[in-house]
């Protein structure tokens, strides 16, 4: 994206992304340069219904900033464009901290539910979807913690807590994986193990789902991609004597 980025844009233009996760942003800087680069996070989400068609499943709040916090007038007249569009945009002055408030949702929802095959809302079904998903955003928020981010929303976990008890969209990652495509979980979970690192924490939970996450990838994505495996063949390969 920063590359075709990089060839289209006038000199005068910028880049914003509404990507899930972290470190998107600052690749387009060092691609296009800090100041060409806008922030962006979007409470939007949808499935694929057929090739070429998508229902919209969810619609909430975009929000847009300046990542130095200033107000601008090219900030203003994309949301004024956003929202004549039929979008609800909001301009904030804390961009970063919506950023991260929304990277610490999907770190807790996305993966566990492309693992398991639940809903956001199935995960609160099940004792032990709560459990684990609580030791998921314990290290994440020792990770806000360590990093001084005050996330947008004063009470993130009960947040979380309700959104996995009452919404049952099929959040991205699950049809990434149902459709054999890469996930994003190197910006997310991954992403919140390689920052623990450079902090000097150890991110456990994070770490195994992520790994668990990449397995369960690289499997589907073989098993769409390369004729079908003959198992039974395979077994019966195995239990003859040798």
């Amino acid at each position: 994206a920063g590359a075709h980025a990089q060839q289209i844009l006038k000199s005068s233009g910028f880049a914003i992304t509404f990507q899930n996760g972290i470190g998107n942003v600052e690749t387009l800087q060092q691609m296009l340069g800090h100041d060409r680069v806008l922030g962006g996070i979007s409470y939007h989400s949808a499935r694929i219904q057929e090739p070429g068609h998508s229902v919209h499943t969810n619609a909430n709040t975009t929000w847009i900033g300046e990542l130095n916090g200033e107000s601008s007038p090219r900030a203003r007249q994309l949301a004024s464009v956003l929202n004549n569009a039929g979008f609800s945009v909001e301009l904030t002055d804390r961009i970063d901290a919506v950023i991260w408030t929304k990277f610490v949702l999907n770190c807790a929802v996305n993966p566990i539910c492309a693992l398991t095959g639940c809903r956001t809302g199935e995960i609160g079904l099940s004792p032990t979807g709560r459990q684990f998903q609580s030791f998921i955003l314990d290290e994440i928020f020792q990770l806000l913690q360590a990093k001084k981010i005050e996330p947008t929303d004063s009470d993130l976990r009960a947040t979380i807590d309700g959104f996995s008890g009452r919404l049952f969209n099929k959040p991205s990652m699950l049809q990434h994986m149902e459709n054999g495509l890469e996930t994003e979980i190197d910006s997310l979970n991954g992403a919140a193990v390689r920052e623990a690192a450079s902090l000097g924490l150890r991110f456990p939970y994070n770490e195994a789902l992520t790994l668990l996450i990449k397995t369960r990838n690289y499997h589907v994505i073989k098993m769409l991609e390369e004729p079908a495996i003959d198992y039974e063949a395979l077994e019966a390969a195995a239990l003859s004597p040798r």
